[in-house]
């Protein structure tokens, strides 16, 4: 395995956690608190969006959905 990989999970990691800490916050602010580019904030905040665990809104917001799936499958 390539020294990048667990770098590059640990980084996807932390931006989901400053997600949850800080909802609905734009790509040009996560990437800030995150402190990494917003390209590479981008692709990382995409494949979350593609796991179905951070969703973004009409304005560019990013915000957590695995909580709100968790939960409704635990209704339903």
């Amino acid at each position: 395995m390539s020294s990048a990989a667990p770098k590059t999970v640990l980084k996807a990691l932390s931006l989901l956690n400053l997600v949850a800490a800080n909802p609905d916050r734009t790509l040009s602010e996560l990437s800030r608190l995150a402190d990494i580019p917003a390209p590479t904030a981008l692709r990382l905040l995409r494949a979350l969006q593609e796991e179905a665990l951070v969703e973004v809104d009409e304005d560019g917001r990013y915000r957590i959905v695995a909580a709100k799936d968790v939960l409704a499958e635990l209704v339903a």
